[in-house]
């Protein structure tokens, strides 16, 4: 009795709540169907809502990468018709992953040198045309054209030389005498070029009067003398002398320099002045007598040849050694 009563209970229930809940499912339904198919319902993600993995941020598999894998489509497209039939020996494509296209390759720029960075290689700038240059003093100039070559001579500078010496006096009459002819030649000439008392060396028939002015320290006071007349003794009026007077006036500086300087005169004489008195550097005096071109010195010694010309003076050749009186 308490059991079929549970039972009536249980039925009441079902037929009450039965025809609210299929009313709620059709509601339900209508409401889906009335919905755009891309708006969610309440509860559900949208079907294009990208789908989050499932781990957390810090945990291991979020720090794989992940592979984008196309969706698996419920049904693979049916094979054209025209499409050539599989190779037997071609793999089977696989039904879970979808066929990737190949990425073009990026160009590969060359590289470097560990200093620097890549950079892409640069072509050199056209050469510039060179035009000539000019010299230090001023700018560059247009080349011209060429003109007849011209030679030109650099004379050098010439370098300093010290004064010439004075020339000679002006020649006088030409020499006299008959011994002219055989003095040694060129000797005349040379002897002009020299003052007095080196000119003797200039004449080698004046050889012993030239060693004899050296010994007496005679040279240079005739060289030094603003003008000067010598009545020379040659070499054979010398060897007139016996050897051993000669030895001994050699011999004594004093006497041979009182003996030669009885044959000096000072000033120029000329030939048409020659006859007459002079005073001597000895201190005595000499006579010359004569005319035109025969003249004797003391009545004694002959003048061979005359009117020699020397820088400063004057030199006429006498066969004797004039002897002062004592």
């Amino acid at each position: 009795m308490h059991g079929k009563r549970k039972l009536i209970t249980l039925a009441v229930v079902l037929a009450t709540s039965l025809p609210l809940g299929l009313a709620a499912c059709g509601e339900t339904t209508l409401t889906r169907a009335a919905q755009p198919a891309n708006e969610p319902t309440d509860g559900e993600p949208p079907a294009d809502a990208p789908v989050e993995p499932d781990t957390a941020p810090n945990s291991p598999d979020a720090l794989l990468p992940s592979t984008d894998v196309a969706p698996e489509s419920a049904e693979a497209p049916p094979p054209s018709p025209d499409a050539p039939p599989p190779s037997p020996d071609a793999p089977p494509p696989s039904p879970d992953v979808a066929p990737v296209s190949p990425q073009p390759l990026a160009p590969v720029r060359p590289k470097t040198g560990p200093s620097g960075p890549n950079v892409a290689p640069v072509s050199p700038p056209p050469l510039a045309p060179v035009s000539p240059k000019a010299g230090p003093s001023g700018p560059s100039v247009a080349p011209s054209t060429p003109g007849p070559s011209v030679t030109t001579t650099r004379t050098p500078t010439p370098s300093p030389r010290p004064a010439p010496p004075p020339p000679p006096p002006p020649p006088g009459p030409a020499v006299f005498g008959p011994a002219c002819a055989s003095l040694p030649e060129g000797s005349l000439d040379a002897m002009a070029q020299q003052r007095t008392g080196s000119a003797s060396a200039a004449n080698s028939r004046l050889s012993t009067l030239f060693n004899a002015l050296n010994q007496a320290k005679l040279t240079s006071v005739l060289d030094n003398a603003e003008a000067v007349t010598v009545f020379a003794p040659v070499n054979e009026a010398f060897a007139q002398l016996p050897q051993a007077d000669l030895n001994r006036l050699l011999a004594d500086p004093a006497q041979l320099k009182k003996v030669l300087t009885y044959h000096t005169v000072n000033g120029r004489i000329a030939p048409e002045k020659l006859a007459g008195t002079h005073p001597t550097l000895e201190g005595q005096k000499i006579t010359v007598t004569g005319s035109g071109g025969d003249f004797k010195v003391n009545n004694s010694a002959v003048i061979i040849c005359g009117n020699i010309q020397t820088r400063n003076g004057v030199v006429y050749l006498v066969d004797r050694v004039l002897m002062p009186p004592s």
